[in-house]
């Protein structure tokens, strides 16, 4: 009786072992997850997929990552902290790629800011604003954002 039992249990336990399921998961070069894969069998790979459009997808993401550290880098917003006139600067070559400026308070008001795409640069009056902590928000035309914190003196 015993050794019927312990032969089911080593069968029953080399069936589960070569039958079990996993997860893989990949990750992009920033460590984001961008794919989880269920192998029911076990048999899937090593879970990198080899599909072209994800490929294109995923350089197209570190691109405007890239273009958007390369835009927050030709960032210059001065005097932070200001009492008066913030002056907000940015590089030539993404003149075109602003699509708006937007000044938003504590209680989170959006103030669309007036901006020469010309002089590349906006000019901000805040002296009779309130004392407080301001964000701007670039919205681009790739549809990303980037933000920089104001502070109101």
């Amino acid at each position: 009786m015993k050794n019927t039992i312990l032969i089911l249990l080593f069968l029953l336990t080399t069936t589960t072992t070569f039958s079990q399921s996993k997860l893989i998961f990949s990750y992009d070069s920033a460590s984001n997850q961008v794919e989880r894969k269920y192998c029911k069998d076990g048999n899937c790979g090593t879970g990198k997929s080899s599909s072209k459009k994800q490929k294109a997808n995923q350089e197209e993401t570190e691109e405007i990552i890239v273009d958007n550290l390369e835009f927050d880098n030709s960032l210059a917003i001065f005097p932070n902290p200001t009492k008066g006139l913030l002056t907000i600067k940015w590089g030539q070559k993404y003149s075109n790629t602003i699509k708006d400026i937007v000044l938003i308070d504590l209680t989170s008001k959006v103030h669309h800011i007036n901006y020469n795409s010309g002089n590349h640069e906006a000019k901000i009056d805040l002296s009779s604003w309130p004392i407080g902590l301001y964000i701007v928000k670039f919205l681009l035309n790739d549809g990303t954002t980037v933000t920089k914190k104001i502070i109101k003196k």
